[in-house]
């Protein structure tokens, strides 16, 4: 728990291997060099119907070598920050006394619940721990886990885990060393807590992980942002939501194969850059600028296994359906698979790697520094996300990204330019998802809302179809590339003859997909682009009232700057001296022209 009243804990957990041990230990944590080394065992508790589950609360009761502890913990405000409370008790029985006040909300659901708790599950591991003092500001503990998790009747899943608690501390002060320590020992974030990993081998949770939407994530309980704070703690909010967002889907895009895994990740990815644009952020610290270069990396190589997986799912199934047996689509599918299992691999890759765990470090870093900036005061330029009020600030680019979007919709005449239209309707979407909470009318905002998704599944399904041959083109490149080129659906083709077939399949492919998109641009193409023009003016209706108040807010800026060039040519010219009387022996005549 860190230092204060408030009963808050920031923990990182890092994965741990033979290879990050040894790093470790080379670097004086070591277990002869351990402030402690304990043996812990830890029963969670619920009701048998989940209500501290269904709260995201969680409850248990640690034995250790001084006594029991019990311990009651809820989400807080991002992914590595918690609500914690801790209180010694008599057993591994929880108590009453011992929950937090009933005032709080996990107060609240633990008292309620109490008579009813049952034990769920059970840890068992050895606490190696070092208290570090990196600064005067900041004390760290690291603990090196390895045990086990525990549940009636399956197999014991292992813990072997690096866990960072801040001890005490400033947020900004822990969030560099972290990123400090986790660079110098190439260490890599972990995400599930012992909780969840319990829970799912209890049965309480899924054994694999779902893919998580961003409203899942960003409405489990955590305030939006006020209107009247600044921008820059809005955009801290918002980066943290996004940051929320990917660390919630990187356990099932390594443990499962579900395609929207990868979707929602490279979503998450894509508006935390949207909020680098939105807000300005690399215009107040070059580091948002790396962090919009190392999400767009991210999410790259998970847009590869995305445009894999939509074009099995739509284009090509499709075209199985209409030709079934052709061997040019067989060849194709079979090209799919292995492109999709090359994707995944470099997808797990990077998102577990030390590139992500560096993105999501520095991203929270800057985000601490933003709720730092200067507070708010009246500005002249109303771009300055660290003095602007939110509400004034979020209306003039939410105005700013309609006035894009209904520009590029009114000359859209071709797939490339309704693709341009398209992602000005994304990033119109994205603002208003940042800004929601701060734009007046909330009914209509929520209605814009809606539109814009109907516009995005709209214009998406069209791009999908006109870069399909892309692919596909790329698949059959990257397959030939592995030494694939000669194989067939129904059986051996190799040597020149095979390279030849394989050749004339990839070209037949790659025609059939080209006219299944025209076919499509045809049947769709008037409807499509009726209904999009038409979205797009309702929004303006949605959004009256916040482009009402843009429209205000960029005359009162006009007027704000006409006055303060009208004062700095009042200093300037009281500040200059008066000419002196012309001497009457002056030789250089005055012009009077």
């Amino acid at each position: 728990m860190t230092a204060g009243s408030a009963p808050r804990e920031l923990e990182l957990k890092f994965q741990l291997d033979d290879t990050a041990r040894a790093r470790l230990a080379g670097a004086g944590l070591s277990p002869q060099a351990a402030t402690s080394v304990k043996r812990l065992t830890s029963t969670y508790w619920d009701t048998p119907d989940g209500a501290l589950l269904a709260a995201r609360v969680a409850l248990r009761v640690r034995r250790t070598p001084e006594g029991f502890v019990q311990t009651v913990k809820a989400e807080g405000d991002g992914p590595f920050d918690r609500f914690e409370w801790e209180a010694p008790v008599s057993s591994e029985r929880p108590e009453r006394d011992a929950l937090p006040p009933e005032t709080t909300a996990p107060g609240k659901v633990a008292h309620t619940a109490l008579d009813r708790l049952a034990p769920m599950f059970t840890t068992d591991f050895e606490r190696t721990a070092w208290r570090l003092v990196p600064n005067a500001a900041l004390q760290v503990e690291v603990a090196m886990d390895l045990g086990e998790v525990r549940a009636d009747g399956v197999v014991p899943r292992r813990i072997c885990e690096i866990e960072a608690e801040c001890l005490s501390g400033t947020p900004i002060a822990f969030w560099q060393w972290a990123t400090r320590f986790a660079a110098r020992h190439r260490l890599r974030l972990g995400y599930a807590t012992k909780n969840e990993r319990g829970l799912r081998l209890a049965g309480r949770l899924p054994a694999l992980p779902s893919p998580v939407k961003a409203a899942e994530v960003e409405g489990a309980g955590r305030a939006a942002p006020d209107p009247d704070a600044t921008a820059a703690v809005a955009a801290a909010r918002a980066a943290r939501a996004c940051i929320a967002h990917f660390a919630a889907n990187v356990d099932p895009l390594l443990e499962t194969e579900h395609p929207s895994a990868a979707h929602q990740l490279r979503v998450a990815l894509r508006r935390l850059r949207a909020v680098v644009r939105f807000f300005g952020l690399g215009a107040i610290d070059p580091g948002w600028q790396e962090v919009e270069t190392q999400a767009r990396a991210l999410a790259d190589a998970a847009g590869k296994l995305r445009d894999a997986d939509v074009f099995a799912a739509g284009t090509l199934a499709a075209l199985r359906e209409a030709l079934p047996g052709d061997p040019a689509i067989d060849a194709l599918h079979a090209a799919l698979t292995r492109a999709q299992q090359a994707d995944r691999v470099a997808a797990r890759e990077m998102v577990s790697g030390v590139a992500a765990t560096r993105l999501v470090l520095q991203a929270m870093l800057l985000a601490a520094r933003l709720e730092r900036a200067p507070g708010r005061r009246v500005a002249v330029d109303p771009r300055d996300a660290r003095r602007q009020r939110f509400a004034d600030f979020a209306a003039l680019q939410v105005a700013d990204a309609y006035a894009r979007l209904r520009k590029r919709a009114k000359r859209a005449d071709d797939a490339e330019s309704w693709h341009r239209a398209r992602i000005a309707g994304k990033n119109l979407r994205y603002a208003i998802e940042f800004a929601e909470s701060a734009l007046p009318k909330p009914k209509q905002v929520r209605q814009a809302a809606d539109r814009l998704a109907e516009l995005q599944e709209l214009l998406g399904a069209a791009n999908d179809a006109e870069v399909a041959a892309e692919v596909a083109t790329r698949l059959l490149r990257a397959d030939a590339g592995r030494g694939n080129g000669g194989d067939r659906a129904g059986g051996g083709g190799g040597g020149s003859h095979g390279q030849a077939t394989a050749s004339v399949d990839a070209t037949r492919a790659v025609a059939l997909i080209e006219g299944w998109a025209a076919h499509g641009r045809a049947m769709q193409g008037k409807k499509m682009k009726a209904r999009a023009r038409k979205l797009v003016a309702q929004l303006e209706d949605d959004l009256a009232r916040t482009l009402e108040r843009a429209e205000a807010l960029r005359v009162l800026h006009a007027e704000q700057a006409r006055l303060a060039a009208s004062a700095a040519v009042g200093r300037s010219a009281a500040a200059t001296p008066e000419p002196q009387a012309q001497s009457t022996h002056a030789t250089t005549p005055v012009s009077e022209g």
